[in-house]
């Protein structure tokens, strides 16, 4: 058995979900609250019906002629990965068999997953800080620096001269 409800009884089960009076829904739409009150009793439809929906969080259709579902989007697919939608049109063109045993290893491999301790994503890998060249006295990298070179250049008056310092 479908029960049908009337528009009137649509919107004030539509106000209570939403958590408001007919007072805050008659200023949030812009009319009075003995008008709202009246559609919630005898009520056939309204020219407020989009404004009242909007407010209550419902679906016009649904409020107006109770078509469709009460909440928008409710049974509404969620984006799906693009690997996942061409593994669903591949197994579209295969014969039925193809597809069972196909769901089947995707079952078994699902099980196997689950047995698979999960990493903690608040856990991240430490990083090992780059090694730093050792300092000149001067404050400046040694001339002759190479990476892994642990030794100190020491630079005199011609390592200046070809640097173009002071002499």
């Amino acid at each position: 058995m479908v029960l049908v409800m009337t528009y009137g009884e649509r919107l004030a089960l539509a106000r209570i979900r939403a958590g408001l009076t007919q007072q805050e829904l008659a200023v949030a739409v812009g009319m009075k609250q003995p008008s709202l009150a009246h559609l919630e009793k005898h009520g056939k439809g309204s020219v407020y019906t989009v404004k009242l929906a909007r407010t209550c969080g419902v679906s016009a259709d649904w409020l107006d002629d109770e078509i469709g579902e009460m909440l928008p989007g409710e049974h509404e697919q969620q984006p799906r990965d693009p690997r996942i939608e061409h593994v669903c049109q591949v197994m579209q063109s295969l014969p039925a068999y193809a597809v069972d045993a196909g769901v089947r290893e995707i079952d078994s491999l699902a099980e196997l997953v689950s047995h698979i301790p999960q990493p903690d994503p608040t856990d991240r890998p430490t990083r090992t800080p780059l090694a730093k060249p050792p300092l000149q006295p001067g404050g400046g990298i040694p001339f002759s620096y190479k990476p892994g070179d642990t030794t100190r250049a020491k630079t005199g008056a011609a390592d200046k001269k070809k640097l173009g310092g002071e002499q």
